[in-house]
């Protein structure tokens, strides 16, 4: 992960702000009042909500945004495969179940 703690980041509602603490998948900011500390999905935060101050680590999030969404891509066309698969199955299984009742009326 990327680190970002200290670094100034800016909401459109909220304002200028803090990273404040970093932990797996979220980080924190402290915002000015009355929106104090708020809660981000990283790095999904930085395609639209937060964007940094500096232009060094606005480099860096750039390709890991790129990066994650190469990934997010895969998983999405590998779940639509699976969804696939398991369609596919469903109507063999139940083109089977009727070729069996047809064959048992006979």
């Amino acid at each position: 992960m990327m680190e970002l703690l200290h670094a100034i980041v800016h909401h459109e509602t909220f304002g200028r702000g803090e990273v404040i603490e970093m932990n797996n998948d979220v980080i924190s900011a402290s915002f000015p009042k009355p929106y104090g500390k708020k809660k981000f999905v990283f790095p999904t935060a930085f395609n639209q909500h937060l964007t940094l101050e500096d232009a060094s680590l606005s480099a860096e999030m750039a390709e890991i945004l790129k990066q994650n969404h190469i990934l997010v891509e895969a998983e999405e066309q590998r779940i639509e495969r699976a969804n696939r698969m398991a369609q596919y199955r469903a109507d063999s299984i139940e083109k089977a179940n009727v070729s069996s009742k047809s064959k048992k009326k006979k």
